[in-house]
């Protein structure tokens, strides 16, 4: 094999180790921002204006007026912070990074297929690579690294589950 051959070979499967990383790292920040944009909605539309009239139905009962007052509370400090974490437009950020890591990180897959069937096209999947490569470096820009749930211990665990799974099944077998 060539130079080229060999440099677009490592360098591709650091880009898709990469891609991937990030794809597999937007997995819980989706699910765990989803999880509370739910608990908030559900908080709210408890303590909304037609449930605040059952709710006005338990002041009168003893015992249920500190639990209503307690709920109510907890929505509305739930609402608050819904709004100022911007809590649904980070569940739809991270899906669509997590559906674009996915995209590159297959067609990286696909073009590390070709270049053991197509050697001899090397020049054209190096000018693919590069910009599938600067596809990556927009992606890579464009993920939130302050989320307030993207964690050393989530990005540790990632990179593990990561390796566990390559070391297993390689690069032509993943999902």
């Amino acid at each position: 094999m060539t130079d080229l051959y060999d440099e677009l070979w490592n360098d591709s499967w650091k880009t898709w180790y990469d891609t991937y990383f990030m794809e597999l790292l937007a997995e819980p920040l989706e699910a765990n921002w989803g999880k509370f944009d739910l608990m908030a909605r559900i908080l709210v539309t408890t303590t909304a204006s037609s449930s605040a009239i059952a709710g006005w139905q338990l002041w009168q009962e003893p015992g249920y007026k500190t639990g209503w007052v307690v709920i109510a509370g907890i929505a509305s400090l739930a609402s608050i912070i819904h709004s100022v974490f911007q809590v649904s437009s980070k569940v739809k950020y991270w899906s669509e990074a997590k559906g674009n890591c996915s995209k590159l990180r297959h067609k990286l897959q696909v073009l590390r297929y070709r270049m053991k069937t197509e050697p001899k096209n090397i020049k054209k999947l190096n000018d693919e690579y590069l910009t599938y490569k600067d596809n990556f470096a927009k992606l890579d820009a464009s993920i939130v690294n302050s989320d307030l749930f993207m964690t050393e211990k989530l990005k540790v665990a990632t990179q593990s589950k990561l390796d566990s799974m390559v070391a297993k099944n390689g690069t032509s077998q993943l999902p």
